[in-house]
C-alpha cells in the first residue's frame, strides 16, 4: 500500500461568497472543471482524466454535454467532495492514496466512483480493500451488491456466504435485479443441504460392523444404540435448526457439538463424526452463488 495519506474532503481556496475550490486539485491553467454534490470545484487537466480513466467527463465528450452546466462550464459530478477528491488522487503521476484507513461507507463510494468512472489505477486497489475480512463480517450485504453488480464473481460468492442469514428482503433490495432469483435458489440450496446433512447418519447409531468402523468396547451390546452418539447427533441437529448461517463454519459447528456432548470419548462415535464433518464440509463447499466455471 502507499504511503500516501488521504486528505479531508475538499476545503475552499475562496471567500465564502465564491465557489469552494479543492485545495489539491485547483490548477489556474485547469482545462476541465468538476464539480461535486456538495459544490466544491475541481480544476484539473483532460489529459489526466483522459490518461487515467475511461468514464470521466472531459470537453467536447458526450457526457460533459449531459451533465456541463451552460452558465459556467463546469461539469456537474453525483459524487462527494471527499470522494472525487480521493478518486482523482489515482489519476495524478504520484503515490496513490491509502484508503485502508477509511470508513467504510466512504471507502464503497470511492469504490462504486472508480467503477463508474473507470479508473484503472484505483480498480484492483479498491476491489482489495473491499474484499478485507473485516469489511466481509461488517458488511455482507454492500459487499456483496458491490461484487454483483461489476462482475467480481469470487468476491460474490465470499460475500454471500458472510450474508446468510439476513432477512431476504434486506439482501434484495441491494441485489441488482437479475440476481434476484440466484439469490432465493442459493438460500434454497443452503436449507437442502441442511436436510440432506442431517440425514447421513442417524441419531439412533448402534456399533455393529454392519455400520461400519467395528465396535467401541467387545462387552457392548452391539445392536443398541450409542448413547454418546444420540446426543452428539441431537447437539448438530439443535445448532442446524438455529438457522442456515451456522453452516458457514461446519468444522466450529462439529467441534462445538463434540465438545458439548464428550463424543471423543468413544473411539468408534469420534470416526463417525469426523467421516460425518468431512462428507458436510464437501457438499457445503460446492454451494455457490455464482458457477463460475458455468458461466463462463
Amino acid at each position: 500500500m502507499s504511503d500516501t495519506t488521504v486528505a479531508a474532503p475538499a476545503e475552499s481556496t475562496e471567500s465564502s461568497n465564491e465557489p469552494k475550490v479543492s485545495q489539491l486539485f485547483n490548477a489556474t491553467d485547469a482545462d476541465v472543471i468538476l464539480r461535486s454534490s456538495d459544490g466544491v470545484l475541481f480544476k484539473v487537466y483532460r489529459k489526466d482524466l483522459e490518461a487515467f480513466s475511461e468514464g470521466f467527463a472531459g470537453p467536447g465528450s458526450s457526457q460533459d454535454d449531459e451533465n456541463k452546466n451552460p452558465e459556467n462550464d463546469v461539469v456537474q459530478l453525483a459524487e462527494s467532495s471527499g470522494v472525487i477528491e480521493i478518486v482523482l488522487q489515482f489519476m495524478r503521476r504520484q503515490r496513490h492514496p491509502d484508503i485502508g484507513g477509511l470508513p467504510f461507507k466512504m471507502l464503497k463510494d470511492v469504490a462504486e466512483a472508480v467503477e463508474k468512472y473507470q479508473v484503472f489505477s484505483g480498480l484492483e486497489v479498491c476491489n482489495l480493500w473491499m474484499r478485507q475480512p473485516g469489511q466481509l463480517d461488517k458488511w455482507p450485504l454492500e459487499v456483496l451488491a458491490y461484487a454483483t453488480k461489476h462482475g467480481y464473481e469470487d468476491l460474490a460468492n465470499t460475500a454471500a456466504k458472510a450474508a446468510l442469514g439476513r432477512k431476504t428482503d434486506a439482501v434484495l433490495a441491494l441485489l441488482p435485479p437479475h440476481m434476484h432469483m440466484r439469490w432465493l435458489r442459493y438460500i434454497e440450496s443452503w436449507y437442502s443441504t441442511s436436510q440432506s446433512i442431517l440425514r447421513q447418519y442417524t441419531p439412533n447409531q448402534p456399533h455393529g460392523p454392519q455400520y461400519g468402523f467395528g465396535y467401541n468396547r467387545a462387552t457392548e451390546d452391539l445392536d443398541a444404540p450409542c448413547a454418546i452418539w444420540t446426543n452428539f447427533y441431537a447437539d448438530v441437529a439443535s445448532s442446524l435448526a438455529k438457522g442456515i448461517d451456522g453452516l458457514r463454519d461446519v468444522n466450529s459447528l462439529f467441534n462445538a457439538s463434540a465438545k458439548r456432548t464428550s463424543v471423543a470419548t468413544c473411539a468408534t462415535c469420534k470416526k463417525w463424526m469426523n467421516t460425518w464433518l468431512e462428507t458436510s464440509r464437501e457438499t457445503v463447499r460446492k454451494l455457490v452463488l455464482i458457477d463460475i466455471e458455468a458461466d463462463k
